[in-house]
């Protein structure tokens, strides 16, 4: 199913709205940053709710490396990231109170990217595969859960995400 298609049957505001922790990696996370509202985010911030946010740094080869997949012009897709990178810095985090500022960690990344991963506590994941010539929001969308006895995928997206993150640039 597509990112449109989940989120009309499992609405991002029910996945995260008592999540105490969302944790995304992927190119820009339009995901979050441009289907969930500012002030939504802030209000979840607020009531304690922590974000770890990875994006694809805009001005690597990796984001260039996307940008020729997707077929566009080099740095289309890395302006459309800067302007999500300024949306999480100043207009959530920084409008925080001080001493909640830390509750949103944002990171870059310079590595390529073969998934868009979103997870809500230590339970779900939505998941998203870069594919060759297909934009984020035509690829095909999967929603995964914590299983209690192995063999789960959420744990194998819960290591590709961690590994990201170890590597990444905080902001």
């Amino acid at each position: 199913m597509s990112r449109s298609q989940l989120l009309s049957e499992v609405p991002l505001y029910e996945m995260i709205e008592n999540a105490s922790l969302v944790r995304a990696s992927g190119l820009s996370l339009n995901l979050l940053i441009q289907h969930y509202p500012d002030a939504q985010i802030g209000r979840l911030i607020e009531s304690g709710t922590r974000f770890q946010l990875l994006f694809l740094d805009p001005g690597s080869e990796a984001m260039k490396v996307r940008e020729r997949e997707e077929g566009y012009d080099t740095g289309f897709l890395a302006g459309l990231t800067e302007i999500n990178l300024k949306i999480a810095k100043e207009r959530v985090r920084s409008l925080l109170e001080t001493g909640k500022r830390d509750r949103v960690e944002i990171g870059v990344s310079n590595e390529t990217l073969r998934f868009n991963i979103t997870l809500i506590d230590d339970a779900t994941g939505v998941i998203q595969p870069y594919l060759p010539q297909a934009r984020g929001v035509d690829s095909p969308t999967f929603l995964v859960e914590r299983r209690v006895h192995g063999g789960e995928l959420f744990h194998a997206y819960e290591q590709i995400f961690t590994s990201l993150w170890d590597r990444a640039e905080l902001l």
